[in-house]
């Protein structure tokens, strides 16, 4: 079967998010997150997800041989990070013909809350003075739901938002950035486990084509573009 056509959830799944400073790799058992290591992420660091790939398989005394499916957070978040993820993902998946997921980081960080059911306005760290804002749902079933689309805002006019629409206000990381937060969510790879219904609203995604959801264009592109007027050439 090709990996594009199967649509059910893999039994074995390998789960990688590196949209934040804290990464997660995580290894997936018939719905059920059987083992999850976390790693810290950033430009100055020498990459440790597979190092943490590694530790998780052995520790789940399985091999990449066994896995049936690749999930991977697709953003958006650091560019640098989210490469690294992606190259791994669309590796082993490439290399397994084994189907590949994408699964929004940001929805990864709302299903930390959804035990508690409410109106969510969660926000993350988008660069230049602005936050990446997604509003989510949680039933009293921990269904997690996404309303209406990803939006850049500066952090005011988030507040604001969140104040205006009566929704509570999460920071995406470790640590809160707002005086309105009521708490931070951060985006594990074990969360895909509460997925088992829904993967295949996220894939299989054509592992050639498929690159994570950036946000934003890089600095470097920006710096480029604005000293040649005109847009970074693609090929």
């Amino acid at each position: 079967m090709s990996p594009l056509s199967d649509t059910r959830f893999p039994e074995l799944l390998l789960v990688i998010e590196a949209s934040t400073a804290r990464g997660s790799v995580a290894l997936v058992r018939d719905g059920i997150c059987v083992v999850e290591h976390s790693v810290t992420m950033g430009p100055a660091r020498e990459d440790a997800l597979m190092p943490a790939i590694v530790a998780t398989l052995d520790q789940a005394r399985s091999t990449m041989r066994e896995v049936r499916g690749i999930a991977c957070g697709s953003g958006p978040g650091s560019f640098t990070s989210l490469r690294i993820a992606a190259a791994l993902a669309k590796g082993f998946a490439q290399s397994g013909n084994i189907p590949l997921f994408a699964i929004p980081s940001m929805l990864l960080a709302a299903l930390e809350l959804r035990t508690f059911p409410g109106q969510y306005l969660l926000h993350g760290d988008a660069l230049r003075g602005e936050r990446f804002v997604q509003q989510f749902d949680t039933g009293v079933y921990e269904t997690v739901t996404t309303v209406g689309d990803m939006q850049r805002l500066s952090l005011a006019d988030t507040e604001q938002l969140a104040t205006s629409k009566t929704l509570q206000l999460v920071t995406i990381g470790s640590v809160t950035v707002s005086a309105l937060d009521e708490r931070a969510a951060v985006p594990r790879a074990a969360n895909a486990s509460a997925l088992f219904h829904t993967l295949h609203a996220f894939g299989p995604v054509d592992i050639a084509a498929w690159e994570p959801n950036y946000g934003r264009l890089a600095e470097a592109q920006v710096k480029w573009e604005e000293t040649h007027q005109r847009a970074l050439p693609t090929s």
